[in-house]
């Protein structure tokens, strides 16, 4: 089967206002999420659901929907993609939709940030990262933290020791996302998905350096993202920490792109975010007037109200019985380990 890199957010409606309820998206708009599992928003805090509009030169407003992690009081870290175009259009405004603290509009682009190096027109680049300031503080307990150097290295060393080619590995990763339901119908619901590693050697053989790469635990099963939710978190657990009261999980990836197929034929591409640790340190820096913030020595933790890896390690027969289909609507623990994201998005032009 012939697939592609794709890497553009969900083109929710164009020329239209959009519902608040998200229901009233035009039928031609293919974007659905197979196998994938319903997760409490409240179990992976950081979380927030982005709504985008752009405009184009005839002030027609297109809304593009993406994903993105709290990893401040203040700010949120998201794909470069999902705020950016390479076909005329220009960003307008931002809602930014959390569970507990609501939702946000940021209108001013002087409050949307992203590397100079980013081109719009690249699918895959190592600079395909964003930070989004709001006016309103999230509790600290939405915060995720963004993984140091150390906890990188720890992460690479674990995939090494994990990776069995073309064979059954266990997961080291997490990713959430929104999405629309199989049968196309509107939904807010929040669903995700173990993921096991990729060798840097073997991503930066396929890709570019500055990514992080994943693939299905299980060469049976379809497990991966695909096309979604752009800009949302990968996430990782320091073994070093998981006593502390956010159980080790820090971030290490944003969704950027994968296959355009939805199969396991390619592998998924994250931004990683610590390789752009001072970027970020120099952004949150000189906009808080904070010289002091630094990704690597901040010693803050938030506290989580469950371990979301906490069945990731389960035999994979066990994670998968029978015929390895997933079914019910338990919480993250119970059911992550059961199915697969799988989400396709439409290409925007």
């Amino acid at each position: 089967m012939n697939s592609k890199i794709i890497a553009l957010p969900f083109l929710l409606a164009s020329g239209l206002a959009l519902a608040s309820d998200k229901s009233g998206i035009p039928e031609n708009v293919q974007s659905y999420i197979i196998g994938g599992v319903v997760v409490e928003k409240s179990d992976t805090p950081w979380q927030v659901e982005l709504l985008i509009e752009m405009v184009d030169s005839s002030d027609s407003k297109y809304y593009y929907q993406c994903g993105g992690s709290i990893i401040d009081d203040t700010w949120v870290i998201t794909a470069a993609h999902c705020l950016t175009s390479d076909s005329g259009k220009t960003f307008n405004s931002v809602s930014v939709i959390h569970e507990e603290s609501g939702s946000e509009v940021v209108t001013k682009t002087s409050n949307v940030f992203y590397p100079t190096d980013y081109d719009p027109s690249d699918t895959v680049s190592s600079y395909d990262i964003a930070l989004i300031k709001v006016g309103t503080a999230f509790s600290s307990d939405s915060i995720v933290k963004v993984a140091t150097s150390s906890q990188i290295d720890s992460m690479r060393t674990q995939i090494d020791n994990r990776w069995v080619q073309g064979g059954e590995m266990s997961p080291t990763f997490l990713t959430t996302g929104f999405g629309r339901t199989e049968d196309g119908s509107g939904s807010d619901d929040l669903k995700g998905v173990f993921l096991a590693g990729v060798p840097e050697e073997k991503c930066e053989q396929n890709y570019v350096e500055g990514l992080i790469c994943t693939t299905t635990a299980d060469p049976d099963l379809n497990q991966n993202t695909c096309r979604g939710d752009s800009g949302g978190p990968l996430v990782y657990q320091d073994p070093s920490t998981i006593s502390n009261s956010d159980y080790g999980v820090v971030l290490v990836g944003i969704t950027s792109f994968g296959s355009s197929s939805c199969q396991n034929n390619l592998y998924s591409g994250f931004s990683s975010a610590n390789y752009h640790n001072a970027w970020i340190n120099e952004v949150i820096a000189a906009e808080d007037s904070a010289p002091w913030f630094n990704i690597e020595t901040d010693t803050s933790t938030s506290t989580f109200d469950v371990d979301p890896f906490e069945n990731a390690d389960r035999d994979l027969d066990d994670m998968y019985p029978v015929n390895k289909k997933s079914g019910g609507s338990l919480g993250i623990v119970s059911l992550l380990a059961l199915a697969g994201l799988f989400i396709q998005r439409k290409v925007r032009k």
